[in-house]
């Protein structure tokens, strides 16, 4: 079954069966189907599962940030994060995170984490087929309250720029206790200066191209900004066995700490 397949099966489930159990579903389901990708080539970092191809590892090379895995349905991005968060901003016992929005796979692995406090929150506005039943929280983050300092670490993958950035930015810095750490993933044009707002922008899709001025526009934030190649090198092979976005990828990451 393919990826619109699934969405299909899910919003049917979801009008008849319990949430509790559409997981368990869920999760048996993409069990089931990775067994036949099963090899020595590649390894999800994200849920362990070693494959012989991806899913979509077939199609035109272009697409490569759409290789899945076929286990947890982790993509590029998804690898990357799962890398960042585990060994370069390594959490420790008793730290709280709060992961906006995040995939099926990185929100199943992290909750297997006993020793950290894991919550996910998602616009229901935007929710899709892989977020929409399991996360703790619905809320807007442009709109939490000041002062709340409640988690050590936020992730934020590939929601910024569809949304307003300066309203979720302050929340997300009103949301870190003092010196919280958070990872930014956003699609950057790294030949263009200056980001390029757009103008009537359909609910869901992207309101804006950030340029090479994405960090700054961090920092008036408050928050002090390094992206994530100049703390962590990956070597060629290895981006390759672990599915991770290519060098020169348009998924670049951002550690950053709030001051």
């Amino acid at each position: 079954m393919n990826i619109s397949g699934l969405k299909r099966l899910q919003k049917i489930a979801e009008a008849i069966i319990p949430k509790q159990i559409q997981y368990q579903i869920f999760n048996i389901g993409l069990l089931a189907r990775s067994i036949r990708y099963q090899g020595n080539t590649y390894i999800c970092p994200v849920c362990s599962t070693q494959l012989n191809s991806w899913l979509n590892e077939d199609e035109d090379e272009s697409r490569s940030h759409k290789r899945f895995c076929p286990r947890c349905l982790s993509k590029p991005r998804n690898r990357l994060l799962w890398v960042l968060a585990t060994e370069v901003v390594a959490f420790e016992p008793g730290d709280r995170i709060l992961h906006i929005a995040p995939g099926w796979g990185l929100r199943h692995n992290f909750r297997k984490i006993s020793e950290i406090t894991y919550h996910t929150n998602d616009n229901e506005r935007y929710a899709t087929y892989d977020a929409s039943s399991f996360d703790d929280f619905y809320f807007h983050i442009e709109e939490v309250q000041e002062g709340l300092k409640t988690y050590d670490y936020v992730y934020c993958s590939h929601v910024l720029e569809h949304i307003d950035d300066h309203a979720a930015l302050r929340s997300i810095h009103n949301l870190l206790d003092s010196g919280g750490t958070a990872i930014f993933q956003v699609p950057v044009n790294d030949s263009a200066a200056d980001t390029v707002e757009f103008d009537n922008v359909p609910v869901g899709k992207h309101r804006r191209q950030y340029g090479r001025d994405f960090p700054e526009r961090v920092r008036q934030a408050g928050f002090s900004v390094q992206k994530a190649d100049e703390l962590y090198s990956i070597e060629p092979e290895d981006r390759e066995q672990y599915g991770l976005p290519r060098c020169g990828s348009t998924s670049n990451a951002y550690i950053v700490t709030k001051k």
